[in-house]
């Protein structure tokens, strides 16, 4: 399911605690990255475009935030908090924090 990208950035922001960074200025993305204490920094980006985010892209934003595909929906669909990320980051990273994605 698609869905629109400040959608997807307050989400990131408001419900997960990802906060904007300034440190890597790109004409055509947002950085947001999220620090958990004993865990490596959390990175993903999103594009200034208006247009939706379709399933390919939310995959890599999946990647980047090291859940499952199927957990960033269920974030977005209101079904998962912050609280049962951090656990899966804790518990069950994909991929996991040795592998750079």
């Amino acid at each position: 399911m698609a869905v629109k990208s400040k959608t997807l950035e307050q989400i990131l922001c408001s419900k997960l605690g990802f906060t904007m960074s300034g440190s890597k200025r790109s004409k055509d993305h947002r950085n947001f990255i999220l620090r958990i204490q004993g865990l490596p920094l959390i990175q993903t980006k999103l594009s200034h475009s208006r247009k939706d985010i379709g399933s390919g892209i939310q995959s890599k934003i999946a990647r980047q935030m090291r859940v499952r595909p199927n957990f960033l929906a269920e974030i977005i669909d209101c079904t998962r908090n912050q609280d049962a990320y951090i656990h899966q980051l804790r518990t069950d990273p994909h991929p996991p924090f040795n592998i750079v994605v």
